[in-house]
């Protein structure tokens, strides 16, 4: 799988399904959507179901609960999910005007992590729609991970931390601080659920 992104574009590979969100960042007009690629072939999803900001980064697990679930970080606070191709939910997942900066699905499509600008990275429940654990830095979250398990979750942020967390207890296990400089992103090694 490969990932990109830009100021104007985020694209993810995944298992040859191309996935490109484009986006008007200053308006909330309707030409903000989320445009699938399959093959060659654009699929976009109508404009009532596209983001009304700005997408900040896009999570895709095509083997959750058997069906294909884009999860959408959004500068407006909201992360949206939909499965397949159809607006499956939408909430705000921050507080205090923050901006999504990241997200992550779990590989069974049950759990969601979002950070944002504010530092706040928090852990949802997708299945009951609550939120199961919030994190902190004291900076801006750049990126976050789950391991396979869903049981260890990573967070790099703009405070040169990179920080493990215990998904079920919510406790920190360790924090990485040798970093020079903002840790702009992490992950788990494939198929691992512990660190290397």
């Amino acid at each position: 799988p490969a990932l990109a992104a830009s100021l104007r574009e985020a694209a993810a590979r995944w298992n040859g399904t191309w996935l490109r969100a484009l986006w008007s960042p200053y308006s909330t007009s309707p030409q903000e959507s989320l445009v699938i690629w399959r093959g060659a072939l654009p699929v976009a999803l109508s404009a009532s179901q596209a983001p009304h900001s700005a997408i900040s980064r896009l999570a895709v697990e095509e083997e959750a609960a058997a069906s294909t679930a884009w999860l959408a970080a959004c500068a407006d606070g909201f992360l949206r999910l939909w499965l397949d191709g159809i607006l499956h939910h939408e909430w705000l997942a921050t507080s205090h005007n923050a901006a999504l900066t990241a997200c992550m699905l779990s590989r069974d499509g049950n759990y969601a992590l979002s950070a944002d600008d504010r530092g706040q990275v928090q852990l949802w429940d997708l299945s009951r729609n609550i939120r199961l654990q919030l994190w902190t830095h004291k900076r801006e979250v750049c990126d976050c991970a789950l391991s396979a398990d869903a049981t260890l979750a990573l967070t790099a942020s703009q405070d040169r931390l990179l920080r493990l967390w215990d998904v079920a207890s919510g406790r920190l296990c360790a924090e990485f601080y040798e970093h020079p400089a903002t840790v702009t992103c992490c992950a788990f090694a494939l198929g691992d659920n512990g660190m290397r």
